[in-house]
């Protein structure tokens, strides 16, 4: 359930790319939504995939985005939560409350089965 008020809006995730990535983490994840916050920074902002916490990439992230980059985590999948507390000076409000994402993450193990072709120009 999304709570409105007049003067409080929370965040709110319409999605996020890529959908996966490998157990020792590192990917860079983009999430795009409404009332993210003006300045991502990690006083006001803790995003976690799949209860992990993401790091932020401050510098890519703005108003209608944020990039984290995934903590290492076992084979699993999970949502996206993004949790915001910050008055915004831009948009007139505060921005305060926990967003979720529809889709989960999927953390995997990749495994090479085969390559082909076997044999190939030297």
């Amino acid at each position: 359930d999304i709570l409105w008020s007049r003067d409080t809006c929370p965040p709110v995730i319409y999605e996020f790319t890529p959908v996966s990535g490998p157990i020792e983490g590192g990917t860079n994840i983009t999430i795009l939504g409404d009332n993210l916050g003006d300045m991502a920074v990690a006083d006001t902002h803790i995003v976690r995939v799949r209860g992990h916490e993401c790091t932020l990439v401050e510098r890519a992230s703005d108003l209608n985005k944020l990039v984290c980059r995934t903590s290492p985590s076992e084979v699993a999948e999970g949502l996206v939560t993004v949790e915001v507390q910050e008055q915004s000076a831009v948009l007139g409000y505060t921005i305060s409350g926990t967003g979720y994402s529809s889709l989960h993450f999927s953390y995997m193990d990749p495994q090479v089965m085969s390559i082909s072709p076997t044999l190939g120009p030297q």
